[in-house]
């Protein structure tokens, strides 16, 4: 009985998108770089901190209103609470692709 193909115990050669994807695999097999989401580091901060200045002075009117015009001290200190704890949260946001990182190599996408 003849055996259908002449490779036994072999891959069959690859063709057209398959090698391609073979040949891609090899070279990226030593290849596996770290890449930042925040390719311009400077203009990207340049302009966080341009949002975190309008948040903070917003943040700052907020703060005079609630003191000013709510007499209750409990419900006065939650409400500042809440508006610091919302303001950590958007910096923290904010600022989190400048150590948000991510690896590639031949098999998959590594986030740091």
């Amino acid at each position: 009985m003849a055996q259908k193909g002449a490779w036994r115990g072999q891959a069959p050669p690859l063709h057209g998108a398959q090698s391609i994807h073979k040949n891609v695999s090899i070279i990226m097999k030593n290849v596996s770089r770290a890449f930042s989401y925040t390719a311009l580091r400077s203009s990207y901060i340049s302009i966080v901190s341009a949002l975190l200045f309008i948040v903070m002075v917003e943040g700052g009117v907020i703060a005079l209103l609630i003191a000013r015009l709510i007499t209750n001290e409990l419900i006065k200190l939650v409400l500042l609470c809440l508006l610091v704890a919302l303001f950590l949260l958007i910096s923290s946001k904010l600022l989190a692709p400048l150590w948000t990182k991510h690896r590639l190599n031949a098999t998959s996408l590594e986030l740091h």
